[in-house]
């Protein structure tokens, strides 16, 4: 499953309906090159949605629209956008951006990964619970 910009280029196989369709997309020369068996197009799903007025598509390998209704993609899109940005965080603020770990030993590396998760959900519960009495203070004074 991956974001798509609108000016995607692709072929409509089938339509679900209007924000739904299976899609041909045509390989490139290259990979086709390096991998003989690649064929010249794949049929992957297409899923648009439009939110505040922009337009979001999704592209994913769960062509069957009845086992994976359009809604779920989105949702389920949605939900990993929220890992993603927690992952991005993590990077940008725990580590400062930092792209190798301080430890050297197998060991010491999964310790650091859980410390690093830990101090995540902390400081996540700490904002929620912030927020949480910052809404129940603003309540009194309405």
């Amino acid at each position: 499953m991956l974001p798509i910009r609108n000016d995607f280029q692709c072929e409509v196989v089938h339509r679900y309906n209007r924000n739904d369709a299976i899609v041909a997309i045509k390989t490139m020369p290259q990979a086709r090159k390096k991998f003989d068996e690649l064929p010249e197009f794949i049929e992957a799903r297409l899923v648009s949605k439009t939110i505040k007025g922009k337009k979001y598509q999704v592209l994913t390998s769960m062509r069957d629209g009845l086992r994976f209704p359009s809604e779920e993609i989105v949702e389920l899109y949605r939900y990993r956008w929220e890992i993603e940005l927690g992952y991005r965080e993590m990077k940008q603020t725990l580590l400062d951006s930092e792209y190798t770990l301080r430890s050297k030993r197998p060991d010491m590396v999964k310790q650091e990964l859980w410390g690093i998760l830990l101090a995540y959900n902390l400081i996540r519960q700490v904002m929620t619970k912030a927020s949480e009495r910052l809404a129940k203070s603003i309540e009194l004074y309405k």
